[in-house]
């Protein structure tokens, strides 16, 4: 009795894979809703289980999201995982600075001038020039917060001037209605007659 059991439970189970490999959709009046979620759906899934259990791909992620390390209390990244992200910054930032020097043009590196600096007088430009580009970002987001504000303020004050006489416009219709005194001529009388 048992073995009758199985091979029907086997037969169950691979119409119920086949129904969901031809999109699985239910055997009932409503054939729209599906039974089973699609194949691409289910390969997304599985994919993303696979990515979200690599922890350096993990630590990646997060630090990118929430733009700090994670800990060791947030993870379980090993001592050697932790270096080698930290290698993996270090590598990016010395691309960056790289990228950066050669940006800069042939003229200006072979010029007199920075030829003649110090080392100290060079790592001082860099500095103002760094502290200068903060300085002026810092600055466009304030001008573009004050802006943003400024702009909502008057939308705002928009909105509640029209709110304000469309109250008012409302409010005169009305009182003109109880206010004047129908004429036997007047449409209104007729009308309602």
């Amino acid at each position: 009795n048992d073995d009758d059991d199985e091979p029907n439970s086997r037969n169950d189970a691979s119409e119920d894979y086949s129904r969901m490999l031809v999109g699985g959709v239910d055997e009932s009046p409503f054939t729209s809703y599906p039974m089973y979620p699609p194949l691409e759906h289910i390969r997304r899934s599985e994919a993303a289980k696979k990515t979200w259990s690599d922890p350096e791909w993990k630590a990646k992620w997060y630090k990118k999201r929430w733009g700090k390390e994670l800990s060791n209390s947030d993870s379980t990244i090993t001592k050697q995982q932790q270096q080698r992200l930290k290698q993996t910054q270090q590598q990016k930032r010395n691309k960056v600075i790289s990228n950066r020097v050669s940006n800069i043009p042939n003229e200006v590196l072979m010029s007199e001038e920075l030829t003649n600096l110090s080392e100290k007088e060079l790592k001082e430009a860099i500095q103002m020039y760094v502290r200068a580009n903060k300085k002026r970002s810092e600055s466009h987001l304030k001008r573009s917060q004050e802006l943003y504000e400024k702009r909502t303020r008057s939308l705002r004050d928009d909105v509640n001037l029209l709110k304000k006489k469309g109250d008012d416009k409302h409010e005169t219709e009305k009182e003109s209605k109880q206010k004047v005194p129908l004429s036997p001529s007047s449409p209104q009388l007729q009308q309602s007659e």
